[in-house]
């Protein structure tokens, strides 16, 4: 859903996230995302997957985030070893770090 939301965002957004989460292989967010315009508008990307997760396949996250950095798109791909579909203290810590690297907050 994250991706699919930036994709179709009008505004530049800073970063987008997205956690256990996948695009199908013949999805239109690839060839939307392929035209140029999109491609030096999307945000960098911050994907976590349980290696264990029994309801989105861990393969699909890290096909989804491949091919999103195969068209261009900084991704960075975490796996959650021995999460199933769920979020965890690691993941959200991979993610804040993240965060904290790729927007960084102004100083006055």
């Amino acid at each position: 859903m994250a991706l699919q939301t930036a994709i179709r965002c009008r505004h530049r957004l800073g970063a987008v996230f997205a956690m256990s989460s996948y695009m199908s292989d013949d999805s239109w967010f690839y060839s939307a995302l392929a035209d140029t315009s999109r491609k030096t508008n999307f945000p960098p990307v911050f994907m976590a997957h349980g290696t264990n997760d029994n309801f989105i396949q861990y393969s699909w996250g890290e096909s989804t985030a491949r091919q999103i950095r195969e068209l261009g798109v900084p991704v960075v791909f975490t796996p959650v070893n021995g999460a199933a579909h769920e979020m965890v203290p690691q993941e959200l810590e991979s993610l804040f770090r993240w965060i904290k690297e790729t927007i960084p907050l102004e100083s006055p």
